[in-house]
């Protein structure tokens, strides 16, 4: 569990210049992402409802990862804002050797699929194709924007 929001957005930045778009900041209120923040914390709450079984998720992992999985874990059920907790995870993330990440990694993609949620790579994943598909096909993604009204064709 981490402030995955953060490290969305860190990651649309990324693809953006590498697509040569100026990111639609305003879609970060569209229903799909407030559903999907909605389930980050309801995931959240349900930690703090339920400690010992996030404690037993946690004791599955290596010596090595529990300890780090536990603050992440505190971090992501904090009050702390969104900015806070992303920054602090990473900072908690660059410290760890490379087998506990990927080992945390392999358990935040379980947890992220268990409650219906993408992981981050896997929504870059999906990011990148559509990105590819409108670029090679740039009159059929003119043409789906043509059917939208006049107000959704242009940024706010």
């Amino acid at each position: 569990p981490y402030d995955v929001l953060g490290e969305i957005n860190a990651r649309l930045e990324q693809i953006a210049r590498k697509i040569r778009v100026t990111p639609l900041h305003h879609l970060s209120h569209t229903h799909a992402h407030d559903d999907y923040v909605d389930k980050l914390h309801r995931l959240a709450d349900h930690i703090k409802a339920n400690p010992d079984e996030a404690r037993a998720g946690v004791a599955k992992l290596s010596e090595a990862a529990q300890k780090p999985a536990g603050e992440i874990i505190k971090i992501f059920v904090s009050d702390k804002d969104d900015k806070t907790k992303y920054e602090e995870v990473q900072a908690l993330k660059a410290t760890l050797p490379a087998s506990v990440k990927a080992e945390i990694e392999n358990h935040k993609t379980q947890l992220a699929h268990k409650i219906g949620l993408l992981t981050l790579d896997e929504i870059v994943a999906r990011l990148e194709v559509l990105a590819s598909h409108i670029k090679a096909h740039p009159e059929e993604a003119r043409a789906g924007v043509a059917k939208l009204s006049e107000a959704a064709q242009k940024p706010a």
